[in-house]
């Protein structure tokens, strides 16, 4: 195999040949995708530890349900999501590692409002695959009650 030697621009080398040039590139843009990919944000240790205790449903239904608040946080920043009810105008359904909930809400500065959300994960319920969710109106407080839905 050829050298493939690069120098910066301080005049560092870079690559010992064209392998490891590949490989490093490789790398990198396999970790630019992982940081650019929105399939799922990092949780703190002890909601991971936390998660695993909990038997394989439930840990599908929480994971999601914390993703999607997650989401809701970091792309939308006027929201602070402390409360997240999925069934609350639905049943959620699952397909497989798909978790569909199309009548969920969730709480916001004390105002409930519609989200429906797909979440997908991996086997074992720990880690999101894909995630898309859509945010709706507010839910009336004079539903709130039927619905699940608890005051702050």
């Amino acid at each position: 195999m050829k050298s493939a030697t690069h120098v910066s621009r301080k005049g560092r080398q870079r690559f010992g040949n064209e392998e490891n040039a590949l490989k490093t590139r490789f790398v990198a843009l396999a970790g630019i995708a992982l940081l650019m990919s929105p399939a799922a944000y990092a949780l703190p240790a002890r909601m991971i530890a936390s998660l695993k205790k909990m038997d394989p449903d439930t840990r599908f239904q929480q994971r999601c349900d914390l993703e999607a608040m997650n989401r809701i946080q970091k792309e939308n920043h006027h929201m602070l999501p402390d409360e997240m009810v999925p069934y609350a105008f639905g049943q959620t359904k699952t397909k497989g590692n798909m978790l569909i909930a199309k009548g969920a809400a969730f709480r916001s500065h004390n105002v409930w409002r519609h989200v429906s959300y797909r979440c997908k994960t991996d086997g074992d319920h720990m880690n999101v695959l894909s995630f898309d969710y859509k945010i709706g109106d507010e839910v009336p407080r004079a539903d709130w009650a039927k619905h699940y839905l608890v005051p702050q």
